[in-house]
């Protein structure tokens, strides 16, 4: 049948409970019994046993017994920790670890570099009149109170003067130099000292050559020509005139003394840097401005050499 039936039930008598019954044993301290000849250094007893162990410093060798003194392979340096590890000494071994430096504002919390909130550390500087704020790796300190424009709040919470010339990166344009003054700053023409012969440029960025013969400042002087150059001038003589190293001028040549006969077919009379041929009574200037014609025969005319810059041509 799949009906299941009550248990029975039965009852152990005293007399039987006291014969069953396993006799308690007492455990013996056998640290107690054998005090020193058990363990080196300390003894605990355990149910049925004891255990040995060692003073700080001092591992328990294979033995189960006696201590030898532990060995800090950092010190040794007896340990395989990586170059970029830190070792730790530990009871009878060593641990490696990431070596992690921080930088400031951060700290190391369990290998890895948190934000220091000097705010809540009190380990800022901010003065009186002034709110910390941290940020990461820092702290801000911002006023209670706000100054004008141009000014800013020091560490004692008084509105200073803000140096715009050196704060700002680019104060002034190029050519220009920035002058601080009290809340602001303006920008001035810059002051360059040129050498002999150029100025500064519109700018002010650069020195550059003066043309002194278009300003008018050169020293050349009557029948002499103004040639500029860099930082200076020159002076050449015009036509018509020599120069005479002596005196360092220019003078006049006299066509008519130097080349008598040669120049004019009869008069000549010297002039500034040239000559003028002129004809006596009966004859006239021809068209080369050299020559004379007879006024009534236009046959009589004379053959004269003529005068270039360089040389005489017949």
């Amino acid at each position: 049948t799949d009906r299941k039936l009550p248990k029975e039930a039965f009852s152990i008598s005293a007399t039987d409970e006291a014969a069953n019954a396993v006799e308690e044993q007492e455990d013996e301290d056998e640290c107690e019994l054998y005090q020193g000849q058990l363990c080196q250094h300390t003894c605990t007893n355990i149910w049925g046993s004891y255990r040995c162990g060692c003073h700080q410093g001092y591992i328990l060798q294979p033995d189960g017994h006696s201590c030898a003194p532990d060995v800090d392979e950092c010190v040794s340096n007896t340990h395989r920790c990586r170059p970029s590890d830190r070792c730790v000494n530990t009871v009878g071994s060593f641990v490696c670890r990431p070596q992690v430096t921080c930088p400031a504002g951060y700290q190391l919390k369990n290998t890895i570099c948190q934000d220091i909130d000097e705010c809540m550390m009190r380990a800022h500087d901010c003065g009186e009149g002034y709110v910390c704020e941290n940020i990461a790796g820092s702290f801000l300190c911002k006023s209670k109170h706000k100054c004008i424009s141009g000014f800013t709040q020091d560490s004692h919470g008084n509105c200073v003067d803000i140096n715009e010339c050196s704060s700002l990166s680019v104060p002034c344009s190029p050519g220009l130099n920035c002058i601080n003054t009290v809340g602001s700053y303006s920008c001035q023409q810059k002051i360059i000292t040129c050498n002999r012969g150029y100025r500064a440029s519109p700018d002010g960025h650069e020195c550059v050559d003066m043309d002194e013969c278009q300003m008018g400042t050169h020293r050349c002087g009557r029948g002499q020509i103004c040639h500029n150059t860099p930082g200076s001038f020159r002076c050449d003589c015009q036509t018509g005139y020599q120069f005479d190293a002596l005196r360092k001028a220019c003078n006049d040549v006299n066509e008519c003394w130097r080349y008598p006969g040669r120049v004019c077919a009869q008069t000549c009379e010297n002039t500034p840097g040239s000559y003028y041929c002129s004809c006596t009574a009966g004859f006239s200037l021809a068209a080369d401005g050299k020559n004379c014609e007879g006024k009534h025969d236009s046959f009589l005319f004379f053959l004269f050499p003529r005068l270039t810059e360089n040389n005489l041509e017949a």
